[in-house]
């Protein structure tokens, strides 16, 4: 592609921006007393906290759910988002991080439901899934043995 206007990255980031400020690029920090401690020119790190899940794993989940879901409904993302329809599938990801959180997110933003199952030993991240509006499921061991 000649036009980075037109690249799919560009897309996905515009479909993402329109959901939330936060989905907007985020900072570089320059660093000066450590790049001093550490005897190099510079060194910048990307602030990601500021996103509205706090990771920069949130972006490709609640992309990947809302695509998933405006594909379902036959609809274009922006159009799923705005008509939030009734009788969506439910939107379901077996996670127990910040992935998990993000399918969460992007059923939410569509009107569906979310299923996120997750192991027994994830009981700091349910929380959050719950507050997303996920109905979990926790089992003990593999996530298959979840239900």
């Amino acid at each position: 592609m000649n036009s980075t206007s037109s690249s799919p990255v560009n897309a996905i980031a515009a479909e993402l921006g329109g959901l939330d400020p936060a989905y907007a690029p985020t900072p570089l920090l320059n660093l000066p007393a450590l790049a001093e401690r550490l005897g190099v020119a510079q060194v910048l790190a990307k602030d990601e906290g500021r996103r509205m899940l706090g990771s920069f794993k949130s972006l490709g989940g609640t992309y990947a759910g809302l695509r998933a879901l405006a594909r379902a409904s036959r609809m274009q993302v922006a159009d799923l988002l705005a008509a939030r329809p009734k009788g969506q599938p439910t939107l379901v990801c077996a996670s127990d991080g910040n992935h998990g959180l993000a399918v969460a997110a992007a059923a939410r933003f569509a009107g569906a439901r979310p299923r996120v199952p997750a192991r027994g030993r994830a009981e700091r991240a349910r929380a959050p899934h719950r507050e997303s509006g996920c109905r979990d499921r926790v089992g003990a061991g593999h996530l298959r043995q979840c239900s």
